[in-house]
């Protein structure tokens, strides 16, 4: 299947997976048959009526892969689940990113003024026909994050219920983080419930009353999480050219709907060549933005921790096709190459700069799942902690983690017991944090089975999934109760 535009929505394909794949995941008896009862009770609260997911993007980065297995198993659940992602220009879009950034306090500053708010609502303008062209009233649209914020009247005013889905967030609420909420607020006002990933990022303005935390998770059974043996994940990085070896036929995985894929596309090494087997690798993944800035990483390697080790330096991140949304990726990439080429020959060499094909997500996922297992500690080196599921995905591969002390890393990761938490002001302490693992094997298996034990206790897909659950029969068994939906 292939996803269909209209107007400014693209209605992306969808299936459903039973939900009792996902039970050996819960830790106790009692938390299955809750989840169980209460997606029974939502089911028959939303006979005859849809859950929509709209988001920004449906290829590349956290979300759009969650959304993918929460909708896909809502349905299996009997839900009529759907996806849509907006389509605009790129004036839309870079103004989308820099509100993202303003979100997490970071970014330049923003004129918000007449021009912005023309800007916003005229590019978003499509999307909401299309939408309330699909909508009945009593639906349940959640609309995630900033690009999709200005939706939400159309949504009310089509009679749909409007959850607004906030993953940015900033600890301290500086001037960039006030003033964009100020922009927002106009239209997170008129959502029936607003929802962030961590309770310091709940806005005390824009959302009032209507605040709820729900946090991330990941999903076990997603290709960028399936058991891996190292035979597979030699197989799978040899077959991507990112290490040297023949394919094997051995380079499989399984896809989220449960069929056979195999990796055959290559990855592209920028100003670098493939890794050497045995070879102990520190793995960045992220987005091309500022917040993961690259070049500093490279940077910091250089100049922190390349002479205290033998380890490489990987940093992985989307083709730009996937990430067409940001069109400040280019130039942020441009200057990791730059930073990469400017180092010494012996120094480059240790250095690899990766981006995953775009071609076929869960591919680039199988991809990032080997490279994840390949890795000796896994490193996230940001200036901005929204959902951060790279964190999360690699310990519970049993991986020990070196983050800075942001956002939702201070959730994840208990410094010291399942790994480390550093100010990123102070690139010092995260090499330090960084030569403590490398040096230490016996140190980073016991930080990795503490971490995936976290992780599947309490940052698992079914725990989300009730928790979505309890949020939308609050909000149906309300107006059932009241006979009103005006959360206003």
């Amino acid at each position: 299947m292939t996803a269909s535009t209209t107007y400014g929505l693209t209605k992306c394909p969808v299936f459903a997976l039973e939900p009792e794949r996902l039970e050996e995941f819960v830790p106790e008896a009692a938390e299955w048959r809750a989840l169980v009862a209460i997606t029974a009770r939502v089911r028959s609260l939303l006979e005859g009526h849809a859950v929509l997911a709209i988001s920004a993007r449906s290829r590349s980065g956290g979300l759009a892969e969650h959304l993918q297995s929460i909708v896909a198993y809502s349905r299996g659940a009997g839900v009529d689940a759907r996806w849509g992602v907006i389509s605009a220009n790129d004036d839309f879009f870079r103004f989308a990113r820099l509100l993202q950034d303003n979100l997490n306090g970071e970014g330049d500053g923003c004129a918000y003024g007449d021009a912005e708010r023309r800007l916003y609502e005229e590019q978003l303008a499509p999307a909401c026909e299309a939408l309330t062209e699909l909508l009945v009233p009593g639906d349940v649209v959640q609309l995630h994050d900033a690009p999709t914020a200005g939706m939400i009247p159309a949504v009310k005013d089509a009679g749909a219920y409007a959850i607004w889905n906030c993953r940015r967030g900033s600890d301290v609420v500086n001037e960039p983080a006030r003033r964009v909420r100020e922009f927002l607020a106009p239209y997170t006002t008129r959502a029936d419930a607003c929802v962030f990933s961590r309770p310091q990022f709940v806005w005390d303005t824009g959302c009032s009353g209507r605040g709820h935390v729900i946090r991330p998770s990941v999903s076990p059974l997603s290709p960028k999480n399936e058991e891996l043996g190292a035979v597979s994940v030699s197989a799978i990085l040899a077959a991507a050219g990112v290490q040297p070896g023949p394919s094997t036929g051995e380079a499989l995985f399984t896809r989220l709907d449960g069929s056979p894929g195999r990796v055959d596309r290559n990855v592209q090494l920028l100003e670098s060549g493939p890794l050497e087997p045995g070879t102990d690798v520190i793995l960045q993944v992220s987005q091309w933005n500022r917040l993961n800035d690259p070049a500093t990483v490279i940077d910091w390697f250089a100049d922190y921790l390349a002479s205290r080790t033998a380890a490489h330096l990987m940093l992985a991140g989307p083709d730009l096709e996937a990430v067409a949304d940001d069109p400040r990726a280019p130039a942020i990439l441009e200057h990791a190459i730059d930073r990469l080429r400017r180092l010494p020959d012996a120094l480059r060499a240790r250095v690899h700069l990766a981006t995953l094909p775009a071609d076929d997500p869960e591919e680039s996922a199988a991809l990032l799942n080997a490279l994840e297992r390949r890795s000796a500690i896994v490193m996230q080196q940001t200036r901005g902690g929204g959902f951060g599921m790279t964190v999360l995905e690699s310990m519970l591969k049993r991986r020990a983690v070196v983050c800075s002390r942001v956002g939702a890393f201070k959730d994840y990761v208990t410094d010291g017991v399942t790994g480390f938490l550093r100010d990123p002001d102070h690139p010092e302490g995260l090499a330090d944090a960084a030569m403590q693992l490398l040096a230490d094997e016996d140190l980073r298996e016991r930080m990795g089975a503490a971490a995936e034990d976290r992780v599947r206790r309490h940052f698992l897909l079914p725990r989300e999934l009730a928790d979505w659950a309890s949020l939308i029969e609050r909000l149906l068994a309300d107006t059932a109760s009241t006979g009103s939906r005006d959360y206003r």
